[in-house]
């Protein structure tokens, strides 16, 4: 998926410009590569359910370490 589209799952995604790994939510907007800033196309690595403590979804995207 491009920057600017909203991801279809819940799920880890991959940059295929820095190879960047981001946790996106269903329906959350996909960014800009955060290493690079540029637009890019995001690749589904990997499903995953991220709630917070209270159960609702996060909102913000987050790197991988």
């Amino acid at each position: 998926m491009k920057t600017g589209r909203d991801a279809d799952r819940s799920g880890w995604y991959l940059s295929e410009c820095c190879h960047q790994e981001v946790t996106l939510l269903k329906g959350q907007m996909c960014p800009r590569c955060p290493t690079c800033h540029e637009l890019t196309v995001w690749v589904f690595i990997k499903e995953t359910r991220q709630l917070s403590a209270t159960g609702t979804a996060s909102t913000s995207f987050q790197m991988a370490e």
